[in-house]
């Protein structure tokens, strides 16, 4: 739980920017000089899956995720059958859904290949600062950060006994 909240306060502000404030050009492939459609290559626009010219402004980040790429918005439609590639704004609107995005991804490591199992401790503990590589991987620059605001939530669940 303390993951999932300090997760929607990281990277939305709680719900309050529930669309990337970017333009989403920089996942664009008019971005980027990508020669095929190979993901592998080195091309983000293509890694995210973003093979047409404005995929990227369309599928940028949206949720307490900030989900991005047509790859992901894809993935999501068919585990939810809400139609995201042709809607991709109700991953905003619908706060339902993104918190079912948020907590499947965590749970079954859909994001990145990493899920909150992976971060629990041999004493019981639960390693906050690495487990931001759970949606991106940007742990270095920001996993202080992220450490500190899920441990805020740790205290209080502890404080009033709730497992």
């Amino acid at each position: 739980m303390a993951f999932t909240l300090a997760t929607a306060q990281f990277k939305s502000n709680y719900g309050t920017f529930m669309t990337e404030l970017a333009s989403g050009d920089a996942y664009d492939i008019s971005y980027w000089t990508c020669t095929d459609n190979n993901p592998n290559t080195g091309c983000l626009a293509h890694a995210l899956g973003n093979t047409e010219i404005g995929d990227g402004p369309k599928y940028k980040g949206r949720g307490y995720t900030q989900l991005t790429g047509k790859y992901n918005y894809a993935r999501e439609e068919n585990r939810t059958g809400y139609p995201l590639i042709n809607n991709p704004d109700l991953v905003a609107k619908e706060k339902h859904l993104s918190a079912d995005i948020l907590i499947n991804g965590a749970l079954n490591g859909v994001f990145r290949g990493k899920k909150l199992s992976d971060y629990d401790q041999p004493d019981g503990s639960f390693d906050f600062y690495n487990s931001r590589d759970i949606i991106n991987d940007d742990v270095s620059e920001r996993g202080s950060s992220f450490a500190s605001i899920a441990h805020s939530y740790l205290l209080i669940f502890n404080k009033y006994n709730y497992e």
